[in-house]
């Protein structure tokens, strides 16, 4: 990895782990300094997976590196089976998340990412000098020191810190190398590409059929959500900023089939569970960049949250002392409301604790009930009862706090997953950055408080969203900028007139400034069908095969076109409609 000397805390904690069990399994994200790890330990025997063999240690320690892939983790598992000494196993993923592991006495020691000054040192190290190109690996690496390395590499051969996509390039170029060990060959790199731009895709969206789809997902650095696959972060970021670098217009049309894609969901039947999960992607993908950046950065938390009991009384007072002080909040005021809140529902604080158990972070998330509108009415004053009444059975937020960075969009994002999920969320608040959010998001704003109840200069204002049925819909119509229904119909009647100037003058789509006039709208049109033609999509390529081979060379009916193209008459015309949702999402997505 070309880092010097140990971390010790880890070090120490992978001795203390092998002083006690005989089989220890080093794990961590890709690049995050396994080996660099386990190199630190003497008087050991150290292989790669793809080395192991019959192999005969004695009853020495072994250390196995790289166990990543079914026939690195067939190695493995023969060498544990057969092995006298101990032995340590480094692999990408858990080994308890594997066949042949489950049930073993093992214990897990988790590698760490680097925090961002071991980072700088580390960039430093390696020649880089400049502070703008620091701060750009800093913010790609996200703490992983391969990646750094990666773009410390970049950076060296020429690329720049004002490209940013370039550097990304040449890390994604050297990501793809490494994951070849788990799944070779390269089928499956395209269909990460479409993973970090959609950030969450089921098998629809990612296309090339079922087996692509579990092979994809077997990778390390894939997880599964809620509606499907995702790429974790930092890939994540790396690999759509790449993406987009090499290719921009597939990258766009990749962000308007997804996002098209989600809406069509939203407009189906789903559960609590999986509308939460699709409003959060409609989000992340039709979102202005200050929004995206607020909610989606590619450093946030996975830590898990937990409602509260009576036990964490103290701890959420502490933080929120905290959270009154960041605002300039009156202390007295918050306690007021802190033990209101608490006596009301104490299971209303949603909190987060790091690895040592420290709360971190929370959201008071209080419902919305007979039993809790004493303790909201201080925060909504004169639009208490017309809020309260209508949107009995919802989510009133209060308080959304963190301490540390990483936690604080994930807190956020938890807030829409669980409002979207019960219907209706009510949010009070003073501060500008969580009113720029909220006016980002199209909330329906209500007004000020007669009262500034904390003190501090600044009335809380209020706002409230619905997320549920048609009034979901009107309000992702408005964050998007799409209709709440693409209009296909509008496209159908300007593609089949398209070769009769004077019939296409009647088109509707003559009011957008994308298409104003006869030429215009022609010429969008042909290049609109002609990319989903050339997409490296074979779904997408397809409809666009369709709808130029039905509209474009209007000769040919809809029987002879799915006849020549081996389709079955329900499959065309899912195909069809498709291409037409593709083409009026993208006319919208263009015109917006």
């Amino acid at each position: 990895m070309g880092r010097s000397g140990p971390r010790p805390p880890q070090l120490a904690e992978l001795e203390a782990a092998m002083a006690t069990h005989r089989l220890v399994n080093v794990c961590g994200p890709l690049g995050v300094g396994k080996t660099h790890l386990v190199e630190q330990l003497a008087d050991v025997i150290r292989l790669d997976a793809g080395e192991v063999g019959d192999v005969d240690a004695g009853r020495r320690c072994l250390v196995i590196d790289g166990v990543d892939g079914p026939a690195r983790l067939a190695a493995a598992v023969a060498t544990a089976d057969s092995h006298r000494g101990p032995l340590v196993v480094v692999s990408r993923q858990p080994l308890f998340a594997e066949r042949g592991w489950t049930g073993r006495n093992m214990v897990v020691v988790h590698v760490k990412p680097l925090s961002n000054n071991e980072i700088h040192d580390l960039v430093a190290e390696s020649g880089i000098v400049d502070r703008a190109e620091r701060e750009l690996i800093a913010r790609l690496a996200v703490g992983i020191p391969l990646l750094a390395l990666a773009a410390v590499r970049a950076l060296h051969g020429g690329a720049s810190a004002d490209a940013p996509g370039a550097v990304a390039d040449h890390i994604a170029v050297e990501l793809f190398e490494l994951l070849e060990r788990e799944s070779p060959g390269r089928r499956w790199q395209y269909a990460l590409r479409l993973l970090a731009t959609a950030g969450t895709a089921d098998e629809t969206v990612l296309a090339g059929g079922p087996d692509l789809f579990t092979r994809v997902s077997r990778l390390s650095v894939v997880g599964r959500g809620q509606v499907g696959l995702v790429l974790r972060e930092p890939y994540r970021g790396i690999v759509e900023l790449a993406f987009r670098w090499r290719r921009p217009e597939s990258h766009r049309n990749v962000r308007v089939r997804a996002e098209a894609h989600t809406l069509d969901r939203l407009r189906g039947p789903v559960d609590a569970g999986e509308r939460a999960a699709l409003v959060e992607q409609a989000i992340f993908l039709a979102a202005t960049p200050p929004i995206r950046s607020a909610l989606f950065p590619s450093v946030s938390s996975v830590l898990p949250i937990l409602q509260a009991t009576d036990a964490d009384a103290d701890d959420i007072a502490r933080l929120m002392r905290e959270w009154a002080h960041h605002n300039d909040f009156r202390q007295s005021s918050v306690a007021r409301m802190v033990e209101g809140w608490a006596d009301a529902d104490i299971t209303s604080y949603h909190l987060v604790r790091n690895d040592e158990g420290r709360l971190v972070g929370l959201a008071n998330l209080m419902p919305i009930t007979d039993r809790t509108a004493d303790s909201i009415d201080p925060l909504l004053q004169q639009y208490a009862d017309e809020i309260i009444g209508k949107r009995m059975g919802g989510l009133f937020l209060g308080a959304a706090f963190s301490i540390d960075p990483a936690v604080h969009p994930h807190i956020l994002r938890h807030t829409l997953r669980a409002a979207a999920s019960v219907g209706e969320l009510v949010v009070s608040t003073a501060n500008p950055e969580y009113l720029a959010l909220l006016r980002g998001l199209r909330f329906d704003p209500h007004g000020a408080l007669r009262d500034d109840v904390y003190r501090s200069g600044r009335a809380p204002e209020v706002y409230s969203n619905d997320f549920a049925a048609a009034a979901g819909q009107r309000w992702l119509a408005r964050v998007t900028g799409r209709p709440a229904e693409p209009h296909t119909d509008r496209i159908a009647f300007a593609l089949s007139r398209i070769h009769d100037a004077a019939a296409l003058a009647e088109s509707s789509l003559l009011e957008s400034p994308v298409t104003p006039s006869v030429p215009a709208l022609r010429r969008w049109l042909r290049a609109a069908v002609a990319e989903l033609a050339d997409s490296a999509d074979p779904v997408t390529a397809e409809t666009g095969t369709i709808l130029a081979a039905y509209y474009l060379r209007p000769s040919a009916t809809h029987r002879q076109v799915a006849s020549r193209l081996h389709l079955s008459r329900a499959t065309y015309f899912r195909r069809l409609g498709h291409g037409l949702a593709l083409v009026a999402t993208r006319h919208a997505h263009d015109g917006g």
